[in-house]
Order: C-alpha cells, then sequence, then structure tokens
C-alpha cells in the first residue's frame, strides 16, 4: 500500500495494517516506515495475541505502549481469535497516538484520535467486562445453559444484576433518538415553566416563613389549604429543590398526581395516618436537609427519592397496625405473608398509581434513574416499620463506632442513613413544639382506640394502647419518649454531626432543635402524670372519708 498524499491543508495518510491514521504535517509529505520497522510491529503484535490467547499474562496498558499508567487489566479466561485482533488493534491505534502526541510539529487528525479512543474504549471495556467476577456466572451458564431466555432468567433470578442478555438485545440509541429526546425534554420543560399550582391565600406567606424551620405549623397549613397540605407543600418543595425541572416533571402531572396521592390518604377517614401526617413527614424530612446541610451532599436524584418516599410512605393505610392485620388474617397479611404488611401495601398502590401515564412523574426518567429511585424508596419506605426499628439504631451505632464509617456512609451505607431520616421523621412529633405534639399525640390515641373498638368487636384482645378504658396517655407517651424517641434522635443527631466533621462543615452548633422539645414534652407528660396521680389519691381519700349507713345508722370509716 503506498502514500496518499492530500493537497488540501497538507495532509499525509500512513498505512497501519488495515487502518490508516492522518496527520497535519509543514511538509508536502511523509517518508513510508521502513521494512525493519513493520516487521518489528508484526512480531510485536504476533506476541501480543500470544499472550492475550494464553489468558494468564498481565496486560497492561503501561507494557504494550511503553508508557507509564496507572491502568491495568488482567484477563480471567482466554481470549478468542476476533477478541485477540480487536485488542491488538486498539493497542496500535493508542500507540500511534501517544507518538503522534509527542510531536510537537504535528498533531493527529481530531477526528480520527476520537474513533480511535472511542474504539479503544469500547474493546477494553468489553474485555473487562467479560473478565469481571460476576460474568464467571454468566459464563458458566453460557456452557450449561445454550438457549438466550431460559439462560437469561436463570441469571436474573438467582443472581443481582441483569444478563448480558438483555444488555445485548437492548437497542444502541439513535442520532434521531437522542434528538427526539432533547426536543420532548425542551417541550416538557416549557410545560413545566407554563403551569404553576395556585396557592391558597395565606399558604405563601406560611412557606415563606416557616417551610425551612423545625416547627412547621402544618395544622394551619391543613386549615389554608382546606385539608390538601400535602399537595401544596410536595409541590412547593420539589419546586425549590429544582426537581421538576431537573427530571423534566411536568407540573399539571405532578399536580394530578399528588391529587390521587391525597386522595388515597384520606380513604379510610383516619384521624392520623392521613394526607396531613404525610405533609408533616415531608416538611420534616426537608429540615432535616436543611438544618445537615445535606443539599451539598447528596445528588439531585437522592433527594427526590427521599421526598418521594416521604410523600407516599403511609399511602392508604387501613387506621391498623401490622398486628392487626396479622391477628384478623387480613387479606393484606396473606398478601404480603405478615411481612411489613402496610410498608408493601403503601409502595404497591404508589407505584401502581404511577403506571398510568397522566400520573407519572418519572415518565421522563432513564430506566437506571428510575432503577435508582424505585430501589431507594423500597428501602426507605420498608424501614419505616417498627418492627425494624432497634436494628437499625443498632446498625447505625455500630456504623458510627467503624474506622471506616465515613467510607461507609459515602457508598454503601448512604441509603442507611436516609432510612433512618425518613423513619426518624415519620415518627418526630415529640420533638417538635408541645402544641404541635399533644395535637399529634390526640390523633394517633384516637387511632388507636379506633382499632380497640374493632378488636373487641371481633373478640379479640385489645392490643397495647388500644383501650380507651385503661390506656393512661401520659404514661404512654413518657415511656414513647424515653426508650424511642431520645435514642432515636440521639443517633441521626450523631451521625449528622459526623457527616459534618468529615464534610469539613463548621458552625453546627444548635443544630439538634430538637432535643429542648423532647425534654419540654416529656415533663409535661410527667407533671399530667403527677396530677393524675393526686386525683386518684384525693379520690380515693374522700370515698374512704364518706360516711356509710349501718343498719339505718349513719357512720363514718
Amino acid at each position: 500500500m503506498g502514500v496518499k498524499v492530500s493537497t488540501n491543508r497538507r495532509r499525509t495518510v500512513i498505512p497501519l495494517g488495515n487502518e490508516g491514521i492522518s496527520r497535519k504535517g509543514n511538509n508536502a509529505a511523509l517518508s513510508v516506515r521502513s521494512k525493519e520497522a513493520c516487521l518489528e510491529e508484526e512480531e510485536e503484535q504476533k506476541r501480543i495475541h500470544e499472550e492475550l490467547s494464553n489468558g494468564d499474562v498481565l496486560c497492561d496498558i503501561r507494557r504494550i505502549t511503553n508508557r507509564p499508567s496507572q491502568v491495568s487489566m488482567r484477563p480471567r479466561g482466554s481470549l478468542t481469535g476476533t477478541e485477540s485482533n480487536s485488542v491488538v488493534t486498539a493497542v496500535g491505534r493508542l500507540r500511534e497516538l501517544i507518538t503522534l502526541l509527542e510531536r510537537d510539529d504535528e498533531l493527529p487528525d481530531k477526528k480520527y484520535m476520537n474513533s480511535s479512543l472511542t474504539y479503544a474504549i469500547d474493546i477494553l471495556s468489553t474485555i473487562a467486562n467479560k473478565n469481571s467476577p460476576m460474568n464467571e456466572i454468566d459464563a458458566d451458564l453460557q456452557d450449561l445453559v445454550p438457549h438466550d431466555e431460559v439462560r437469561a432468567w436463570l441469571a436474573s433470578t438467582f443472581t443481582s444484576r441483569e444478563t448480558l442478555y438483555s444488555e445485548v438485545s437492548r437497542p444502541k440509541p439513535t442520532f434521531k433518538a437522542v434528538v427526539g429526546t432533547i426536543i420532548v425534554g425542551q417541550y416538557f420543560g416549557k410545560m413545566a415553566e407554563t403551569h404553576h399550582l395556585v396557592y391558597p391565600p395565606g399558604v405563601a406567606d406560611l412557606f415563606h416563613r416557616q417551610l425551612d424551620g423545625w416547627n412547621c405549623d402544618i395544622f394551619k397549613l391543613e386549615k389554608l389549604t382546606d385539608v390538601h397540605p400535602l399537595k401544596h407543600i410536595s409541590y412547593e418543595l420539589f419546586t425549590r429543590h429544582e426537581l421538576l425541572r431537573e427530571f423534566k416533571i411536568p407540573s399539571a402531572t405532578f399536580e394530578a398526581f399528588l391529587t390521587r396521592v391525597e386522595n388515597g390518604y384520606q380513604l379510610h377517614g383516619n384521624p392520623y395516618h392521613n394526607c396531613t401526617h404525610a405533609a408533616d413527614v415531608v416538611q420534616t424530612v426537608h429540615s432535616f436537609i436543611k438544618l445537615a446541610k445535606l443539599e451539598e451532599w447528596l445528588s439531585k436524584l437522592e433527594i427526590l427519592a427521599l421526598l418521594f418516599s416521604a410523600i407516599i410512605h403511609d399511602l392508604e393505610h387501613t387506621g391498623t397496625t401490622n398486628s392487626f392485620h396479622v391477628h384478623t388474617r387480613s387479606e393484606l397479611s396473606l398478601c404480603y405473608n405478615d411481612q411489613s404488611i402496610l410498608e408493601n401495601y403503601h409502595l404497591n398502590r404508589a407505584f401502581t398509581i404511577l403506571k398510568e401515564m397522566e400520573v407519572n412523574i418519572f415518565r421522563n426518567l432513564t430506566t437506571e434513574q428510575f432503577t435508582q429511585v424505585r430501589t431507594l424508596t423500597i428501602e426507605m419506605v420498608l424501614a419505616t416499620d417498627m418492627s425494624k426499628h432497634f436494628a437499625q439504631l443498632k446498625h447505625m451505632k455500630r456504623l458510627l463506632s467503624s474506622s471506616d464509617g465515613w467510607c461507609q456512609l459515602q457508598n454503601s451505607e448512604k441509603s442507611s442513613l436516609l432510612c433512618l431520616i425518613l423513619h426518624i421523621a415519620d415518627i418526630s412529633h415529640p420533638g417538635k413544639e408541645w402544641a404541635m405534639h399533644h395535637q399529634w399525640t390526640e390523633r394517633i390515641q384516637e387511632e388507636f382506640f379506633r382499632q380497640g373498638d374493632k378488636e373487641q368487636e371481633l373478640g379479640l384482645l385489645c392490643s397495647p394502647l388500644c383501650d380507651r378504658a385503661t390506656t393512661v396517655v401520659p404514661e404512654s407517651q413518657k415511656g414513647f419518649i424515653d426508650f424511642i424517641i431520645r435514642p432515636s434522635f440521639e443517633v441521626l443527631g450523631d451521625l449528622l454531626a459526623f457527616t459534618f466533621d468529615k464534610r469539613d462543615i463548621h458552625n453546627t452548633e444548635g443544630f439538634r432543635v430538637w432535643d429542648d422539645h423532647i425534654k419540654t414534652n416529656y415533663n409535661k407528660w410527667d407533671k399530667k402524670c403527677k396530677e393524675k396521680d393526686e386525683k386518684l389519691t384525693e379520690s380515693t381519700e374522700k370515698s374512704e372519708d364518706k360516711p356509710t349507713v349501718l343498719n339505718g345508722t349513719l357512720s363514718s370509716t
């Protein structure tokens, strides 16, 4: 093959096997490689072929290109002839690019440089993926199960990743598809800008003054919105966190979704587990994000998953506990095999709603994004099951004491912190002002009593704290604060302080705004207990002093 000289900008193409390299120069032409150089290269290619076929040699960029590099790859198995050829070609391209880049007066053609690097990346990624530990399983299945679909089922059912079957069958996006995606994104972006939820009078002012704070008055918001607090506070927070724009969620779609969710919360007429409670949890999660400056650490997708989980975490709650469903052998207990019954049901209802296009707020997420959001949401909502409470705290304490705790929190255990944030937000009202905490207590206690009434009608024993005749509310709240609330907030506070230190965030004193409220609320319940005891003592003394009638004669006892 000869040298091709171009008269346009003095381009010269030098052959490399079946490949050519275009480069610029000040000379009209460049000399063809010497015969010795070509023979030497052929010998080098044969050597690389042999080493790759053996499958037991360290094949790295540094040795092949004779340039320093930190990237290395050791094949776990021998390569096919086609794969070896591809690797040799990729290595040849990289070597030529390095040679050309070292010349001060000449630069490789930009288009060829881009195609060469892309080609090398594709080849090396494919080889690395083939020789990964997970693909040892794929290789075994390839040998044992010849049928593609059966092999895909086995891999997807009994391993934690999708198989190459699904990856290979997924078509690569065309240029037309990419342009279409951009146009659709612009369209939904305009839709998000042109539609806005109209707030009732007083709502915007409440958000301005209280939304970022710890004691946002959800009960006032409930009145201002005519019992639609969840829709308005969720819309405001998704807007403030720029989630509608970031994930191309049309405002009208989001509003329709929130309306459906609010209807679900009101389905059973619960005094406590309703859309107002959900709104309170959403706002409390946002308050945690602000207090701990988590916007600087969490990704937009993680914030989306956290707020979405708060919105739907009690969707269509039945107003009864998991234990009630187990004892009554309800349809839900049978459906979910007595395991986190309500939590599984809430998730089911939420993602069932999302199957409807007109309310699917995630329809513009990529497959990978949706998978991440769904995985996080499932983990967080299941973690609100109170039966997992002590195990959850124990796990987080162990994480705090671990020497590599911060490394874990940044990676595999990040979702555990998100789970704890949602769980504590769900039970946080004893850490709020007395007026709000007291009202929440009245609501949850009424819901418990209604369950007790049902249990008595069914001839069952009343669950703890569900008997109207015997439950002492102040004592129950003292126990709740002592054994659940204080330890929970202590662990969360320690974890957030730990992240402050590792993220080099200073001036964080006083961020545990809940401490004083917990102490005040406990003291108020303790005072009520003492007052109740005093009244009981007085009543007993009066009954003892009251004269009795014996044989028609008055006498005192």
